[in-house]
């Protein structure tokens, strides 16, 4: 699992509803800062709850990763990998080892 901390994941979540509110291509512009502060005061506490209900899904349930009318596939966890070491050219590689020792 591919996790990203929330200290990153709730303004990238903001900037992203941002520009898609202002007819503005994806991941191409920050949101000013004043709009930032204004949904963070507002709306952190419960976005941050969805990300941890979120969390505590993929931990404590078994994934459903693929579903047909005649079968289904389905995954547990067996690795957490934070998003900002594996994009981080310091510390990236070592992840991919990781992820290739399954």
């Amino acid at each position: 699992m591919l996790l990203r901390n929330p200290l990153h994941s709730l303004p990238s979540h903001f900037n992203y509803q941002w520009e898609r509110r202002n007819d503005i291509s994806d991941h191409t512009q920050q949101a000013p800062w004043d709009a930032w502060i204004k949904w963070r005061d507002r709306y952190f506490d419960t976005e941050l709850d969805g990300w941890t209900a979120m969390l505590d899904v993929w931990l404590n349930e078994t994934a459903l990763v693929e579903s047909t009318s005649t079968t289904s596939t389905t995954a547990t966890i067996k690795l957490i990998i934070p998003f900002e070491l594996l994009s981080n050219p310091q510390t990236g590689l070592a992840i991919v080892g990781k992820i290739r020792e399954g």
